[in-house]
């Protein structure tokens, strides 16, 4: 079979959509049109932003290694590329950059998506990471001092050795970072000091409402912050994360002991999950931690988490507070609904067939998954569980592949050479609030997406393996998001020919464009925004949901 993601939703109840939204309007606006000399055509990375800005970067006809680089404010030509700075294959890049001049002692620097060109700034890049659309940090050494900018601000100058910073942008700009000055590390909040520390902060982020958090080491140990609370002393900071809603949580273990803090509760004295082994050099049995916490902060009130991974003692599932003790081994898939209550697949050891057994558990009430009718060894394969009940899942034996939904076989038997999956690692632009609730299925001709208890009409097959220098083949998908919002996919079904897809409701058959520039496009309340060229002609497009 070819598997080439694991499918994690939170949702079920597969039933398939009839085409809709088809008189779904399509609105042009004109953005630019070439000059004539191909540079705009034949750019190597364009960018445009829903106030009408654009940017275009482009190799010079005739001059090797010599680029421009191209906005509606102005145009910056010939620049320079070279081996400071092109440390990594071009498509890999983060972030575009280019030397000013021959001399190659001062660079242009912008986001990979941005239209804004900052610089030129003199230095090597040592470091550079983007956020968003239009931000970037950058650090640029020259001799042995390291100065580092956050967009067109140098926000910091110190020894190369002791440059040492943490950041966070949110798509508005909202920043949070942490440098080294003088003599300590210093905590600034839209360039304001707001705090500092003897060593480096850990788990800072920011959002586009300005709520924040961030760990302060004090003594070997960390205090968690957020904008109006401080807790602990906390042992470690092991993962931390803030969602766009202001939902947030920290997680560490240290000797033996672990806690979690999600939306201003703590839960702490958590046992650490052993393990013993044997060591290789010594020969000798030693204890190793063997905890896996795992946590979801679904809205500043509901979270759900899970931990004791021990496979001995059961796993414990925390629901908003409420602590449920599992008999499995491992769980997942774990789906949360407030009116209808928790979901979950577990599995367990059961010594009557001398293996482990699948289960679904919904409020507590466990089911054993039956196995396949067939007399062939077989696997079991997850994909989603709700809280009402509806499962969905695949049973997988040497050569053929059996989806099934509630029971109920949803798709005839599937030869394993022609079944795959995928998930949203393959959209150009993902969020982490709705990875859970997307998958997409590769069944012989066609690829379906299961989102929010739908399963989409029979799509063009998907190849999810698109690079954004290639040039798009069918199948391919060239804009795609996923967020709060929900999802969209545009996906090539030949040549200028396109699917628009917004959650499983909204189907818009897009003619007569020649590209589509995914890294640009937008997915608003309301309205997906994406860039495309027509002929030597660029356009904005509008299609309202």
């Amino acid at each position: 079979m070819n598997k080439i993601k694991n499918i994690v939703l939170a949702f079920g109840c597969f039933w398939v959509l009839p085409l809709m939204a088809e008189g779904q309007q399509l609105s042009e606006k004109f953005i630019v049109r070439d000059l004539g000399d191909s540079l705009y055509i034949k750019a190597f990375r364009s960018a445009f932003d829903t106030t009408g800005n654009y940017y275009f970067e482009t190799m010079l006809p005739g001059k090797a290694a010599k680029f421009a680089m191209m906005t509606n404010r102005k145009k910056i030509a010939p620049v320079f590329t070279g081996g400071s700075i092109a440390i990594m294959p071009y498509k890999a890049m983060i972030a575009d950059a280019f030397f000013s001049d021959s001399t190659r002692r001062k660079i242009y620097y912008k986001n990979k998506t941005g239209t804004t060109i900052y610089g030129p700034r003199g230095g090597k890049i040592r470091e550079v990471l983007d956020y968003g659309h239009d931000h970037i940090a950058i650090e640029l050494s020259t001799g042995g001092k390291s100065s580092l900018y956050i967009n067109d601000s140098l926000v910091n100058v110190t020894d190369t050795l002791k440059q040492a910073w943490l950041c966070s942008i949110s798509e508005n700009g909202n920043m949070l970072y942490s440098v080294y000055k003088n003599g300590s590390y210093q905590l600034f909040l839209n360039h304001k000091l707001i705090d500092s520390a003897a060593t480096q902060f850990a788990g800072i982020n920011i959002n586009d409402n300005g709520f924040y958090i961030y760990a302060k080491p004090d003594n070997g140990k960390y205090y968690a912050h957020t904008p109006s609370k401080k807790f602990g002393p906390l042992a470690a900071v092991d993962l931390a994360d803030l969602k766009g809603n202001n939902a947030y949580y920290f997680r560490g273990c240290a000797e033996s002991q672990c806690y979690v803090l999600v939306n201003d509760k703590m839960f702490s004295g958590i046992a650490e999950a052993q393990i013993i082994e044997e060591d290789a050099a010594t020969g000798t049995a030693v204890s190793r931690s063997d905890e896996l916490i795992s946590v979801e902060a679904f809205s500043p009130t509901d979270f759900v988490f899970t931990y004791n991974q021990s496979k001995t003692d059961g796993i414990f599932l925390n629901l908003n507070g409420k602590v449920i003790h599992t008999p499995y081994s491992y769980i997942g898939f774990v789906a949360y609904d407030k009116q209808l209550g928790y979901a979950y697949y577990g599995i367990r050891y059961d010594s009557t067939i001398q293996g482990d057994r699948l289960y679904t558990n919904v409020n507590g009430k466990e089911r054993v998954m039956p196995p396949l009718k067939r007399k062939v060894p077989s696997h079991t394969q997850c994909v989603s569980i709700y809280p009402d009940s509806a499962s969905v899942y695949y049973y997988e034996t040497k050569d053929t592949v059996f989806l099934y939904s509630n029971g109920a076989p949803l798709y005839k038997p599937v030869s394993a050479k022609k079944f795959g999956t995928w998930d949203a690692s393959s959209l150009p632009l993902t969020h982490t609030e709705g990875l859970e609730y997307f998958a997409g299925l590769n069944v012989e001709d066609n690829s379906y997406i299961v989102y929010n208890n739908t399963v989409s009409k029979p799509l063009t097959l998907i190849n999810p393996d698109y690079g954004r220098l290639d040039e798009p083949k069918k199948g391919n998908i060239v804009a795609g998001d996923i967020s709060p919002l929900g999802y969209y996919i545009i996906i090539v079904t030949g040549p200028g020919k396109y699917l628009l897809v917004i959650n499983n409701k909204v189907y818009k058959e897009l003619e007569g464009i020649d590209q589509i520039f995914g890294e640009s496009a937008c997915f608003t309340p309301g309205a997906v925004i994406f860039y495309g060229r027509k002929g030597s002609s660029f356009y904005e497009y509008r299609v309202a949901y």
